[in-house]
Parts: structure tokens; C-alpha cells; sequence
């Protein structure tokens, strides 16, 4: 049985009029223009799915949209003289603008693809977004040839473009021009793929090649292989170095990039050396030569924490920590230093350096303080040092309730209350900090 619905404007003329039964399959809704024109126009095609229509007076269609559950998958409108379309799915969306029954616009979005499409006068003339992780923006000439092309903001020859052959391989060896070095690695790869080339040779012998393989994922991914009569490199889809050979003034170079260490090989007149540098946290470089430690460095970001030297027997022979050279001996026994002697250091750098030794915890055990403010295992100190060189010194004592062991934390010197200074290592008020809730 079907129902119907209607309403009326004040001058008595149909205004709405929805149809409906048990089945959302013949459910419709007209509205109309009080002259009595058809305004818009809705039907179900089924549960998940309706279209929408949408007229002028004049009885134009100015308004086409198709849902599928609560997506817009076309859309089709006509305003101020220009006619936009919407195509969408799950894989891609589609978008068109047209003026005086040409095409101005397009947009072409994807998980890896968004690019944006500019005509004039149904001719196109320029195209730009990102396409596969690179930024790419090209312009056209009328006739529809490329004029000019940007990969990552790098400008591409238009004769490297037509003929990827023409590329100069020094453009990949030169590690001073890293933005130039990755945009042509970009283009090359999504270059080849275009002209359906898996392996392209030039007349200086140095050949690309793309490479498919699968990653830690299992994800098939396109790498770049780069092959001159003296070196060879492979790049993945981001431009990244994975493997480096090549030769620099006799001396032959072999790197490999693993995912959490680089390991770089330096050979000279047959005498291999070994350079290891660690990619985690804390950052780090090792240098072996003959498979002997001869140097070794440990950062924290882009502060160089500590600087080691090894002879060749293995032996340290100098120690340089947050940029301080420091004795050996002090470096290895740092038990042995007298805190009242590292305190009156004058020479900041030195003095931090020997404190990161000691350990605020150590150097507080062994010197005189006295206690400002005690909360539960939470206590705060102050070292009886010389003002006039450290200014004052507090440190907030911390017990960890699970090992039973103790740290200290560097605070302000205007903290009275452990609360206060508990509050300001974790950067909020005091009066939002919850001092049990940390314990």
C-alpha cells in the first residue's frame, strides 16, 4: 500500500509531496517552486542508495547528486556558468570544471596520486600535486608538448625528459646537491615506468635500471639501480641511498644502509677499513680499521655526547665528551675525581663534562647538601658549592618504587616544595600536578 504526503505554499500551490511504502524502494520526494515549477527530486533505488535532482525554474537541471550510504560517489552542478563534476570511489575520486563547455579544471586524487589539472580553452596547459610521495608540477605548450617540468622543486631538462638516456650520471654522484640528487632519482623512476623501460643504457655505458622487490612488509616496492663503468648505487621509491659504490681519489667506497646501522667500506691499495654507524637512539659511528676500534662517537640529537680514539692495539689514547678533551684516566675512573675539585672548575664545558661522568646521583652522595623539602621518597636538595661559579644548585632526589635505586634531577633554583619541582619536569602548573598519582 502506498502513502503519500503533501504540503502547500500560502498561495495554495503544491510545495512537497513524498511517496512511500514498507519498501525503501519506491520511496520519492518532490518539492516544488511556489510558481509550481519542480524543484528538486529524490528517489531510493534501494536501502543504501538515492539520487537527487535538482532544477531552476526554467525547469534546467542544475544539480545531480547519487549517494551510496552516506557518500557522495557523482555529483554534477551548474553555477555562476560553470558546470562542476564529482566522481568518487574507494580507490579514487575524480573532479572536472567546465566553462562555456570546456574544460578549465580537473583534480585526480588517489592513495598515492593527488594532481591537479589546469586547461585553457580545452587545451592542457599545466598539471602539479603529488604523484606516488613526489611533488611534480609540469606545464604544456597549446599543442599539447611539454614545456617544462619541476620534480621536488628541481627543474628537469626537457631533452633528460624525451630521453632519459641523456642524464648525466654525476648528477647521482655528486652528494653535494642531496635535493637535486633526489629529484632525479623520483623522476627516473616514475620516468621509466611511463615509457615501459625496465632497463635503459646510455652512450657513456651507465644504465637504470628498476628493480621490484618486496620489503620488510612484504610489500612490493620499484628500486632504482644506477650503474656506471665505475660505480653503482640503488635508491628506493623515496630517493633513500640502500647501496653505494664508487671511487673518490684511489680510494674505493662500498656502503650499505640496513635498517637500523650504515655500514660504510673504505679500501686503499688492497687495506680494507670499516666504518659502522648506528642509526637508533643513541646515535652513534664506529670506525674499525683492519678489524681493529680506532675511533668511536655517541650523540644525543645533534650534540656529539662523547668522542673516543682508540691506538691500534685497542688501547684508548683520547677522550673528548660534550666537546671537552679529558684525561684518560678520568674518563675510565671517574670514581677517582674529587667533586669539590670538578665544582670549582671554571671552564663550564669541562666541568659539565666531568659532572656527566660522576652523575649528579654519585656527586651528591660524596658532597656536602642539606635538605630543602622532603614528601615521601621524594626529596629536595641543595649542594653547598661555591655560588659565585655554579650559582645554586638543587636537585630533586627520586626513588623508583619498583628497583629500590635512586636519581637525581636538575630543578630550578626557585622550587621549595618537591610538588613544585615535580610539577616543572613534567611542564605543568603545580596546581594541575597530582603528586600522589606519580608515586
Amino acid at each position: 500500500m502506498q502513502n503519500t504526503e503533501r504540503t502547500y505554499h500560502r498561495n495554495g500551490r503544491l510545495k512537497r509531496e513524498i511517496q512511500y511504502t514498507k519498501a525503501f524502494s519506491d520511496y520519492s520526494d518532490s518539492q516544488y517552486y511556489p510558481s509550481g515549477a519542480l524543484q528538486q527530486v529524490t528517489r531510493y533505488v534501494d536501502k543504501r542508495s538515492q539520487w537527487t535532482k535538482t532544477y531552476s525554474e526554467t525547469g534546467e537541471v542544475i544539480e545531480v547528486l547519487i549517494f551510496k550510504g552516506y557518500k557522495t560517489v557523482y555529483s554534477s552542478s551548474k553555477i555562476g556558468g560553470k558546470h562542476r563534476k564529482r566522481l568518487s570511489s574507494k580507490e579514487k575520486e575524480l573532479r572536472f570544471e567546465y566553462s562555456a563547455g570546456r574544460l578549465v579544471k580537473a583534480w585526480k586524487r588517489n592513495k598515492k596520486t593527488k594532481l591537479t589539472s589546469i586547461y585553457i580553452n580545452g587545451a592542457l596547459a599545466e598539471r602539479f600535486g603529488v604523484e606516488k610521495g613526489a611533488r611534480i608540477h609540469k606545464w604544456f605548450r597549446p599543442e599539447g608538448r611539454l614545456e617544462r617540468i619541476e620534480v621536488e622543486g628541481v627543474n628537469i631538462p626537457i631533452e633528460n625528459y624525451d630521453d632519459p638516456s641523456t642524464i648525466d650520471s654525476a648528477v647521482f654522484e655528486n652528494t653535494s646537491t642531496e635535493p637535486v640528487r633526489k629529484a632525479f632519482i623520483a623522476f627516473l623512476q616514475r620516468r621509466l615506468v611511463e615509457i615501459d623501460r625496465v632497463r635503459l643504457v646510455t652512450a657513456a655505458m651507465c644504465s637504470f635500471e628498476l628493480v621490484s622487490a618486496r620489503d620488510d612488509l612484504n610489500k612490493r616496492k620499484l628500486y632504482l639501480k644506477i650503474t656506471t663503468p665505475n660505480s653503482r648505487y640503488i635508491y628506493d621509491e623515496k630517493g633513500v641511498s640502500l647501496y653505494e659504490r664508487f671511487s673518490v681519489n684511489g680510494w674505493n667506497h662500498k656502503r650499505l644502509k640496513l635498517p637500523d646501522k650504515l655500514l660504510s667500506f673504505v679500501y686503499r691499495d688492497g687495506k680494507p677499513t670499516m666504518r659502522e654507524k648506528v642509526l637508533v637512539s643513541p646515535q652513534g659511528m664506529k670506525s674499525y680499521l683492519n678489524g681493529v676500534l680506532i675511533e668511536s662517537v655517541i650523540s644525543e640529537g645533534r650534540v656529539e655526547r662523547e668522542h673516543k680514539y682508540f691506538s691500534n692495539d685497542g688501547s684508548l689514547r683520547k677522550v673528548i665528551v660534550f666537546g671537552a678533551e679529558i684525561p684518560v684516566e678520568a674518563y675510565l675512573h671517574p670514581e677517582r675525581l674529587d667533586p669539590t675539585v670538578v665544582l670549582t672548575e671554571r671552564n663550564a664545558t669541562v666541568r659539565r663534562a666531568y659532572i656527566s661522568l660522576i652523575g649528579y646521583s654519585t656527586l651528591l652522595s660524596r658532597i656536602p647538601n642539606r635538605l630543602i623539602h622532603k614528601d615521601g621518597d621524594y626529596e629536595l636538595l641543595e649542594i653547598d658549592a661555591p655560588k659565585e661559579i655554579l650559582g645554586v644548585i638543587r636537585l630533586l632526589k627520586v626513588v623508583c618504587p619498583s628497583t629500590g635505586v635512586f636519581y637525581t634531577l636538575r630543578v630550578l633554583p626557585t622550587h621549595k616544595t618537591c610538588k613544585s619541582a615535580l610539577a616543572w619536569t613534567f611542564n605543568v602548573p603545580e596546581e594541575e600536578y597530582r603528586l600522589e598519582e606519580e608515586a
